[in-house]
């Protein structure tokens, strides 16, 4: 705790360079004529006592003083030291102060405590959904957006498509590291994704709107994704929700693929098809990923043989149906 140290130091040395100084204004003794009168014996006599009379309070009144506030501010700083020990204890590997930014400007929350993931912080008494960093099982930092709104809180976003700017017509490393932008689109990246639900057992969240404002959710007790080496294979089951199982049957048990690495069981290439990433298997019956259609009657503009739009077949039973938001996340499972 070489902080507390330095700090316990600094109010030490404080208290110990401050003087004590007199009321002025005030007219004692040596001020009378009486005592002007006395012998100069007298007048050393009677500074002598005076000496000795402040010599005594400083170092007996005035000493006192100073160990009452030194054990305060001990009694303070043990507290704070017990504290960060907790902190620790809870996983805290980092704190990082930044001055507060400029009016208008976004807050972010990379200046919090950085624990293992969302709910984590949750627990920590962060209920703020925003942009925090956590810390994967590997021991890396990274930024992840948290949904502490939906039910439970405590989300990891892993995925979002509120409009057409961030194009998700991406190649396989890509989407491995993850791309776009936190506050808007984004995928987070498939190794960060691997590595959270390979730590722990995760659930799986999807949170879908349409262009008539309506919404729906479609949430798995059981995710998993495999790693590199094994194609990012996903593993998802434990269906419950209104939307529709649209993943578990037809997506599960399949190899990621993207239009340069085709892991499906289609003659063709689904992500080659369909312009993004996916867990495709002879292609989809949802597809987060697919093209953002910005109209507002997603289906007056790509009726083709093809179906390349953001699909949830379960519910919206229509390929040409392009949903107008989706969102992915992920939590551990409690």
């Amino acid at each position: 705790m070489d902080l507390i140290q330095c700090f316990t130091i600094a109010i030490l040395w404080t208290i110990h360079v401050t003087t004590v100084v007199g009321q002025p204004g005030t007219h004692g003794l040596c001020a009378t004529m009486s005592y002007r009168d006395m012998r100069l014996k007298q007048q050393n006599n009677h500074h002598c006592q005076m000496l000795e009379n402040i010599q005594h309070e400083i170092m007996y009144t005035d000493k006192n003083e100073r160990h009452r506030k030194h054990n305060q501010i001990m009694n303070v700083l043990l507290g704070l030291e017990t504290k960060m020990n907790m902190l620790l204890d809870e996983g805290v590997h980092q704190v990082v102060f930044r001055p507060p930014p400029e009016v208008g400007t976004f807050v972010e929350m990379d200046d919090m405590p950085v624990l293992h993931d969302c709910s984590a912080l949750l627990k920590f008494g962060l209920t703020t959904s925003g942009v925090y960093a956590v810390t994967t099982p590997t021991g890396h930092i990274i930024n992840v957006y948290c949904d502490m709104d939906t039910k439970d809180g405590g989300w990891i976003v892993i995925q979002r498509r509120l409009n057409a700017k961030v194009s998700f017509d991406r190649n396989w490393d890509e989407y491995r590291n993850g791309f776009g932008d936190l506050h808007t689109s984004f995928w987070m990246g498939n190794e960060y994704i691997h590595l959270f639900t390979s730590n722990k057992t995760q659930r799986v969240r999807f949170d879908m709107w349409d262009w008539e404002g309506n919404t729906a959710y479609a949430e798995y007790d059981n995710f998993k994704v495999d790693s590199e080496m094994e194609s990012y294979r996903i593993h998802i089951s434990g269906y419950k929700g209104d939307a529709g199982d649209a993943i578990n049957h037809y997506h599960d048990d399949i190899g990621f693929s993207t239009a340069d690495k085709d892991n499906d069981n289609w003659y063709g290439n689904c992500g080659k098809r369909d312009k993004a990433g996916w867990w495709f298997r002879d292609c989809s019956y949802a597809s987060p990923n697919g093209r953002y259609h910005d109209l507002e009657d997603p289906r007056g503009y790509h009726q083709t043989s093809f179906e390349d739009g953001i699909i949830w077949y379960h519910w919206k039973p229509d390929y040409t149906y392009s949903l107008k938001r989706i969102e992915i996340k992920m939590r551990p499972s409690e």
